[in-house]
């Protein structure tokens, strides 16, 4: 009955914030994008912290109409945004990266979560803001794994291989890492060298194809039953 009640509540999930799920999905765009291309000018720092900064208040403002766990929310992104800057302030002392990273991971993780919860409750038509936000999840999942990998790199530092070598050392070349393993590209110049650095690596690679198999299901069935919807309606 209580799994029943659960389910019940899902299906009734307030409608996201107008153009919520599409700023989010160009503010994670920007940051791929943007901060590789200023690096290479010499602003990556400055030019990445702002881009995450925004991600962070895109990610509040896209489940803002979530009551019940908006505060949560918000009080998780704050201190994300706090710790990015403070990590940007001091030049990455260790202890300023163990918050970034902890507090990444729980912001971006709950953010996806809530975000995945609302796609697979809703019904009807197959919506662009609906789509935009099923790619902001895949997006999000390779964020907080790059958070992941950050964190034991920062634990245990011959956890990678090559992990520095592109274009020095930073969350960057983990970002990098993240993305290559969640779309099964592996080039191979960063490697993992520990158990669970590989564990984790296995891990996003498989999450990754199960989330696209799983996502295309989804639409397919939401679009096909909107049709049938449309063709059972009476005609006037």
């Amino acid at each position: 009955i209580m799994a029943l009640q659960k389910l019940k509540r899902i299906a009734h999930l307030p409608k996201p914030p107008r153009h919520g799920y599409t700023v989010l999905l160009v503010t994670l765009l920007m940051l791929m994008v943007l901060a590789p291309t200023a690096r290479q000018l010499g602003y990556g720092d400055i030019v990445n912290s702002i881009l995450v900064s925004m991600v962070l208040l895109a990610g509040i403002y896209a489940v803002s109409s979530r009551k019940g766990v908006i505060p949560i929310v918000v009080m998780v992104g704050l201190a994300a945004l706090m710790v990015h800057w403070f990590v940007f302030v001091t030049d990455w002392d260790r202890l300023a990266l163990f918050g970034a990273e902890i507090t990444g991971i729980l912001f971006f993780g709950l953010i996806g979560f809530l975000l995945l919860q609302d796609i697979l409750s809703r019904k009807g038509n197959v919506s662009w803001p609906l789509i935009n936000g099923a790619l902001s999840v895949y997006l999000i999942m390779g964020i907080v794994f790059a958070f992941a990998y950050s964190l034991l790199h920062t634990i245990t530092p011959d956890a990678f291989t090559g992990a520095d070598k592109i274009d020095g050392a930073g969350f960057h070349n983990f970002v990098y890492l993240s993305y290559v393993t969640l779309t099964t590209l592996g080039y191979g110049d960063v490697t993992p060298m520990r158990p669970i650095a590989a564990s984790l690596v296995t891990l996003e690679a498989v999450v990754g194809q199960i989330y696209l198999t799983v996502l295309v299901a989804r639409l397919v069935g939401m679009h096909i039953t909107a049709e049938v919807a449309e063709l059972d309606e009476p005609e006037e």
